[in-house]
């Protein structure tokens, strides 16, 4: 955890209650996920952290997500933009605009240098050596493992960069969007019932520690 902070992340270990709540969220638990970097308002996973390489008895996987957004908000917030083809104006104006094409070349190359920082050394000389490939996706490819500057991809990815790093163009302005229409970044009074599973918080303490569940009519105690 100190070697991610001093890669300018906050990591928070995965915790038996963030289990029950990734399993509410996404519908399993992501075997990639080292640390939560990111919680909302009620101290749900909103951003989690992903490994950049998965190793398996019979194969090895590189993984070129760093930042994943869990939080089912703004996920839902963030597909609607996608199906309003925000992609593709995003994608336009990088071809257009030099200056910001240039600042989303910069947060590809810190993902990649984040990316590369969280694989061990005799990981990456052992890739390096024998299969040049993988090793090319972990320290060579952006966001979503974009290799082109102009390359959007995926407004989840570049939100999830931006509430934890802070400087990526085009995930503040999505998250301009999504606050200007009504979806606040942090949460809402109410959207902490996708991701509490009913009774998971009498067995596991959910109200503990970081916010957890509020009241049952939705207020904070």
């Amino acid at each position: 955890m100190e070697r991610l902070k001093a890669l300018g992340l906050a990591p928070q270990p995965v915790q038996l209650v963030d289990e029950v709540v990734l399993r509410r969220q996404m519908g399993h638990r992501p075997r990639l996920a080292l640390a939560v970097l990111r919680r909302c308002r009620w101290g749900y996973p909103q951003v989690l952290l992903f490994a950049p390489l998965l190793v398996g008895q019979r194969r090895i996987s590189p993984n070129s997500t760093l930042c994943w957004l869990s939080c089912p908000l703004l996920v839902g917030a963030v597909d609607r933009l996608e199906a309003d083809r925000e992609i593709e104006r995003f994608e336009h104006l990088a071809s257009v605009d030099a200056e910001l094409r240039a600042a989303l070349e910069q947060a590809h190359r810190e993902t990649a240098r984040i990316r590369r920082a969280l694989l061990p050394e005799e990981w990456e000389r052992k890739l390096e050596q024998e299969r040049p490939r993988e090793h090319w996706v972990i320290t060579q490819t952006g966001i979503a493992g974009i290799t082109r500057p102009d390359h959007v991809k995926c407004l989840h990815a570049h939100l999830a960069d931006y509430m934890v790093r802070g400087s990526n163009p085009v995930g503040e302005e999505v998250a301009r969007r999504l606050e200007s229409e009504g979806t606040p970044l942090q949460g809402t009074d109410q959207c902490w019932r996708y991701c509490s599973p009913e009774g998971a918080w009498e067995h596991l303490d959910l109200r503990g520690g970081s916010g957890g569940q509020p009241a049952g009519d939705g207020e904070r105690e």
